[in-house]
């Protein structure tokens, strides 16, 4: 059941590395993109790691 969720996960993080992305370069903003695409990853690794681990 725990790998069901992971590509939810995964899909609702995506929106936010492609805005990081267009952020980066289309805006020329590098700081902002590569902080968004950062916060991207934390909000997926971290849901994803603590799925695994026991409480």
């Amino acid at each position: 059941m725990k790998y069901l969720v992971i590509p939810f996960i995964l899909a609702a993080s995506y929106y936010t590395v492609t805005y990081g992305v267009a952020v980066w370069s289309r805006e020329k903003n590098r700081t902002g993109g590569a902080a968004v695409i950062l916060l991207a990853l934390a909000g997926a690794v971290f849901p994803i790691a603590l799925l695994f681990v026991e409480l």
